[in-house]
């Protein structure tokens, strides 16, 4: 009983020494075409900010969250690598990020355009033919 008492004991002792105390902060994806991307946070704290930054030295940020959610969808970033640090409830920084934004080229753009617009013209004509063929037949 005393060696169950002392291995319970010890056990109570350990947990708070492996309990996760680290932050963590996940950009998904890390490099995006749309401008579009999520961040994710975990941690032993409740409440949080995230600033932004376009500059390494996070002179001229931006808050862009503050609360107690663990992720927050960012969207309509023009070209451009955006750093991101999360704080926890004193002010202190407790994880850094980085997302980049590198957008289709516009010839793509006007690529994907034209092939949209030649399969929407032939499914119109395929579609009338098909129409005025109906008629012929019931003529």
């Amino acid at each position: 009983m005393a060696s169950v008492r002392v291995s319970m004991l010890v056990l109570m002792c350990l947990l708070p020494l492996t309990a996760p105390t680290d932050w963590a902060l996940d950009v998904s994806p890390a490099s995006s075409s749309d401008g579009v991307f999520r961040l994710h946070w975990e941690g032993p704290g409740n409440t949080v900010s995230l600033e932004e930054s376009t500059q390494g030295d996070f002179e001229h940020l931006l808050t862009v969250y503050a609360g107690d959610d663990r992720a927050v969808l960012i969207s309509g970033k023009a070209d451009g690598v955006y750093r991101y640090r999360l704080l926890d409830e004193g002010r202190n920084v407790v994880a850094n990020a980085t997302a980049t934004v590198v957008h289709h080229p516009l010839a793509r753009a006007w690529a994907f355009f034209s092939i949209g617009l030649l399969v929407f013209l032939a499914t119109v004509w395929v579609v009338a033919r098909g129409a005025r063929g109906d008629d012929e037949v019931k003529s």
